[in-house]
């Protein structure tokens, strides 16, 4: 078997193996819903860079536009001895050296810096993305050979900056994505029963609103027909939806990159969204 594809989504590292041809995600979303929607693929959004690196991102209609990789930090804070020196903890990790094994609590940071360029042909815009994750996790490393680590406690945030080039007087938007969870047992049951991260968002301009949600994977097949496709035995999120006075206007797909416009999409509000939507993905690039 060899690696199909790979998912990053905050704290949580997916990896899916298939025989052969990319794997795609069947979102949860209503058939009446998908069948009016404007599809637009996206490519270019997928791998990283050295800081400064440019790509183009293209788009399979309507659309141009181009990547700048940024900084990513990355930091980690290892505590050896947790609740102080002389605490039931910390002679509880003593005990268990003796023995090969290391006990931690390893505290992360992360950063990490983009922007990218659209164009739908008549209006520019300049969007300016940060991320960052803190996590908590303990670490259990066996005779410096093996090594667990177990995530406890995870926030996020996501904020993107989309500008308009041309009209210095148009009203700029807003993205925020954020997500809180904690799993003060850390286990990987408790990890399964919460299910992945699902994150709730807002895009605003400070007069108009669109609200962000989770949408789920529905199945997952191999790409090569009905016949190769599974249910998903878990929870996990596949893309958003964009929603705006209670209506759907867009939904964009993490795993296979596009964006979905629908008839309740106001003009000027779909680069708007496909803005959104690139965002979203790149940052998972």
């Amino acid at each position: 078997m060899r690696l199909g594809n790979l998912l990053m989504v905050p704290g949580v590292l997916m990896v899916f193996l298939y025989s052969c041809s990319t794997p795609k995600a069947v979102l949860d979303l209503p058939e009446q819903v998908t069948q009016v929607a404007e599809k637009i693929t996206i490519s270019g959004v997928k791998g990283s860079g050295f800081p400064g690196t440019r790509r183009k991102l293209k788009f399979d209609q309507g659309y141009t536009g181009q990547f700048k990789n940024g900084w990513r930090l990355e930091s980690s804070v290892f505590d050896q001895a947790p609740g102080g020196m002389f605490s039931a903890e910390a002679f509880k990790r003593s005990v268990l050296s003796n023995y090969g094994l290391d006990i931690n609590e390893v505290s992360e940071k992360t950063v990490d810096k983009f922007q990218f360029r659209l164009s739908d042909g008549q209006q520019s815009l300049v969007i300016l993305c940060k991320q960052q994750t803190k996590s908590k996790s303990t670490n259990y490393q066996y005779l410096e050979k093996r090594e667990v680590s177990i995530l406890k406690k995870e926030s996020s945030s996501f904020v993107a900056i989309i500008s308009f080039l041309q009209d210095s007087l148009a009203k700029g938007w807003r993205l925020e994505m954020a997500n809180n969870r904690e799993n003060p047992d850390g286990s990987l049951f408790g990890m399964l029963q919460q299910g992945l991260p699902k994150e709730n968002g807002i895009l605003t301009n400070g007069i108009d609103s669109v609200y962000i949600s989770p949408v789920l994977i529905k199945s997952m097949g191999s790409g090569k027909g009905n016949d190769n496709t599974a249910q998903m035995p878990f929870e996990m999120v596949g893309g958003y939806d964009f929603k705006k006075a209670g209506q759907v206007i867009g939904v964009v797909n993490l795993f296979n990159p596009a964006v979905w416009h629908f008839p309740s999409t106001e003009g000027k509000d779909k680069t708007v969204i496909t803005a959104a939507a690139t965002a979203l993905l790149l940052r998972n690039r």
